[in-house]
């Protein structure tokens, strides 16, 4: 389990699987992180459920994320329009998605990019989920540039 300083000190190139216990914890460390990115002006890609809890939660840490949301730098999307937009999980097409979102950040001009991938979908009985752990230790290689770097949070 990683505490909530150690995500303040991850840098580009870092993947880390974040362990939470309660709501609390998982939206304070979203919160974290995603207001770090804003500050360092990378793109934000967030993929997982409770949107507006994790805009509640940024509001209350003096955050705008509704106009980061408006600008495009955060975006935030749900695991079946992600992970799952093929009605099961494919980790070979999820890393390409990754290769995808870094190079448009970058030729967008962002310093770098941040993933948060809410994986609380791979409790269901989801197609393909048993690859989970193969795709976690692959995806790696999209952030070995330095360009992007990532938390994937688990219940």
């Amino acid at each position: 389990m990683i505490e909530l300083s150690a995500i303040d000190r991850l840098r580009l190139g870092d993947h880390a699987c974040v362990v939470f216990n309660d709501e609390a914890t998982r939206l304070q460390s979203l919160a974290t992180f995603i207001r770090a990115g804003l500050r360092d002006g990378h793109r934000i890609l967030y993929f997982g459920g409770g949107a507006e809890e994790i805009e509640a939660e940024l509001a209350v840490q003096g955050t705008d994320a509704r106009g980061a949301l408006t600008g495009g730098q955060l975006r935030m999307s749900t695991p079946e329009d992600s992970y799952l937009a093929s009605g099961s999980f494919d980790p070979q097409a999820t890393i390409e998605g990754w290769r995808y979102e870094s190079e448009q950040a970058r030729d967008a001009g962002y310093a770098g990019l941040r993933a948060v991938g809410d994986m609380s979908w791979a409790s269901q009985p989801v197609p393909g989920a048993e690859q989970l752990t193969f795709y976690e230790a692959q995806v790696n290689r999209v952030f070995a540039d330095g360009f992007a770097m990532a938390i994937c949070l688990y219940d």
